[in-house]
């Protein structure tokens, strides 16, 4: 009985000998496993900020118009390279850390991984800021949206346009008068002041550059949910931009058509009503193509506004000395949305329902126009 109990004895301590050998052999593959994963992403994270910094030091040029723009070196990036260096030298060292021999437990390779991990996402959100800080020096001021639908702007009224439509809209003035002088169209050695001030409301006491603002904001919304792609040349009254700033900013982003809003005024008060200007028949700076085309979204941009606001339809005038149609590129339109000079329709330019109906009716205007046609830029 002794001998089978001695037995039975031994024979479980060599299972549980068994046993522990394997259980360490099993923690062993684990660890190694951990090791090999930490050491790939290591090197994963350091290829990855090294790419991005050869991308940012690379020289930077943005066709702007009919010329190029260069970046000129800044301090800007002077401190995004030596945060680079920092970031790479720390990836570094954590790097040769995690590949010393087998001296760190799983609790210091778990720091490691996260301190890794962290470093690599800190270093790609700063590489893409100064990315975006780039583009937005090379075009300064435009405003770019993101569509809150997933269809295109001709999808929205049932075209079937595999791009999504771009459209350019500048509230007319700004806070500030321009007195130079520059070409009122390409190639032209006439002269115009750069930008006026605008005008004012005789009973708001509003200034035109801010009703001009608020409905092209109201528009841009608008436009959104409809799924056009909306640029602005202005977003803000404290600016300085010419007209023809404002069309090259329009050719630069490749809108497919550029609507100019504006209020107008009189020596008359009992003038009202809302008109618009295009390119004439015979506008020298304008193809015809483009004159057919701008003459089309004066005419549907009119119609549409009165139709929702009621207003006076005073009908389309030539602008052939409209220096922001001339320097465009794709169908331009000044839309003189009411007379500030009249009481009533000064009240109800400046109101938030009048602007939310004039916008409505230029939104409806951009629809029909794209449903109706391919809008087609100048080649």
């Amino acid at each position: 009985m002794n001998r089978k109990k001695r037995g039975a004895g031994k024979a479980l301590y060599a299972a549980m000998a068994v046993i522990a050998v394997l259980i360490v052999l099993a923690a062993g593959v684990l660890f190694g496993l951990r090791r090999g994963t930490i050491r790939r992403e290591s090197l994963q994270d350091s290829e990855a900020a090294s790419s991005t910094k050869e991308m940012l030091s690379a020289e930077t040029s943005v066709s702007y118009a009919e010329g190029v723009v260069s970046l000129p070196p800044s301090e800007e990036k002077t401190e995004g390279a030596a945060s680079d260096a920092g970031t790479g030298s720390a990836l570094s060292a954590a790097s040769s850390a995690v590949t010393e021999p087998a001296l760190i437990d799983e609790n210091e390779a778990e720091r490691t991984e996260q301190m890794l991990a962290e470093q690599s996402r800190e270093a790609r959100k700063e590489d893409a800021d100064k990315l975006k800080g780039v583009i937005r020096a090379a075009v300064p001021h435009v405003g770019t949206y993101a569509a809150e639908s997933g269809n295109t702007g001709a999808q929205a009224h049932g075209g079937d346009a595999k791009e999504k439509k771009i459209v350019m809209i500048d509230p007319g003035h700004q806070d500030h008068a321009m007195t130079d002088t520059e070409p009122v169209g390409p190639g032209s050695g006439e002269m115009k002041q750069k930008l006026t001030s605008g005008t004012d409301g005789t009973a708001s006491g509003k200034h035109e550059y801010e009703v001009n603002l608020e409905v092209g904001l109201k528009l841009r919304d608008l436009l959104l949910k409809r799924g056009y792609e909306v640029l602005m040349t202005r977003e803000t009254n404290d600016i300085s931009l010419s007209n023809m700033e404002r069309a090259l900013m329009a050719n630069s982003a490749g809108a497919d058509i550029f609507l100019r809003l504006h209020c107008n005024s009189s020596t008359d008060p009992s003038q009202r009503g809302a008109l618009c200007y295009k390119a004439g028949p015979n506008n020298p700076f304008v193809g015809e193509a483009l004159i057919k085309s701008g003459e089309q979204l004066a005419a549907l941009l009119l119609e549409s506004q009165v139709a929702a606001t009621g207003q006076n339809a005073l009908g389309l005038l030539d602008g052939d000395d409209m220096t922001g149609i001339n320097w465009a590129a794709m169908p331009a339109v000044i839309v003189e949305m009411g007379y500030m000079s009249n009481p009533d329709e000064d009240m109800f330019l400046a109101g938030e329902t009048g602007q939310l109906l004039i916008a409505g009716g230029l939104a409806n205007g951009v629809d029909a126009f794209f449903a109706g046609g391919d809008g087609g830029k100048a080649s």
